[in-house]
């Protein structure tokens, strides 16, 4: 192997630094640098290529055939062809148009809608005196037993005062009138009876009334206080009471429904 002189090693770094690596790894670890060093140069060197686009030459170049004899045969029959048949001459039109006025409307869009009326519905302003009349909270209401269609035939006979008041209903369904006596009870007829019941009660009970004044059928409704007894002597001495029937317009409604109340010092409400 040729052998450096000094002083050339000293005047190249290079050959400095492969002097040194030779000292300390010796021949063989030179050799692996410089291959790496090579491979690294390759590798840049290909990288800039990519880069840069390079192309060999003559590589663009593309190959395109062509039939030529199928056309070489073919030109000459078509000109043998159209050397018999004779030109047609077609003569030349004007074309026609159709002036603007003759043609037909366009057809109505919802664009073209709203571009002729942009604007929508008229707003109607109200005051507030106009707003608050037509809440139909405040309409009149009509009552539930109002009929609801048109009333035909005379009107109805206004109320007469003299007429019984309806208090409730009779337990078979019918009004129940409040009760008049024809004549009251007296002590000695009501003593017996309320001689079970506890003094500062009070009972309400429903009678039919029957002809000569009398009641018939009573049951108890109600009393006060509750477990008094008051209920069960009134009950007891109905019999005896004497009551008017009611009264509607200027009849005399025998067999109606009465109800009595009788506290324990007999006075009837």
């Amino acid at each position: 192997m040729k052998q450096t002189s000094p002083a050339a090693v000293r005047g190249n770094p290079a050959l400095r630094m492969a002097d040194r690596l030779r000292e300390r790894f010796g021949e063989r670890a030179v050799g692996m640098v410089l291959a790496l060093v090579l491979e690294a140069l390759l590798i840049l060197l290909i990288v800039m290529m990519g880069r840069t686009g390079f192309q060999p030459a003559g590589s663009d170049s593309s190959i395109a055939s062509f039939d030529v004899s199928q056309a070489a045969e073919q030109a000459p029959a078509q000109e043998e062809q159209a050397a018999t048949q004779p030109a047609v001459q077609v003569p030349a039109t004007p074309s026609e148009q159709t002036p603007d006025s003759q043609l037909p409307p366009p057809a109505p869009t919802l664009e073209r809608a709203l571009s002729v009326n942009p604007v929508g519905p008229p707003v109607v302003t109200l005051t507030p005196e106009e707003f608050a009349s037509t809440d139909i909270s405040n309409l009149p209401r009509r009552r539930p037993d109002a009929p609801s269609g048109p009333a035909y035939g005379p009107p109805a006979p206004a109320a007469n005062p003299a007429d019984s008041q309806v208090v409730g209903t009779a337990p078979d369904g019918s009004p129940m009138y409040g009760a008049r006596w024809y004549q009251e009870p007296t002590d000695q007829e009501m003593a017996g009876y309320l001689s079970t019941a506890n003094p500062g009660s009070w009972a309400l009970i429903a009678c039919k009334t029957a002809p000569g004044w009398r009641v018939e059928d009573c049951v108890g409704l109600e009393e006060y206080p509750t477990g008094s007894n008051l209920q069960r002597a009134v009950l007891a001495a109905a019999w005896q009471f004497q009551v008017r029937p009611p009264r509607r317009g200027n009849a005399s409604l025998v067999g109606s429904w009465v109800r009595i109340r009788i506290t324990y010092d007999r006075r009837v409400r």
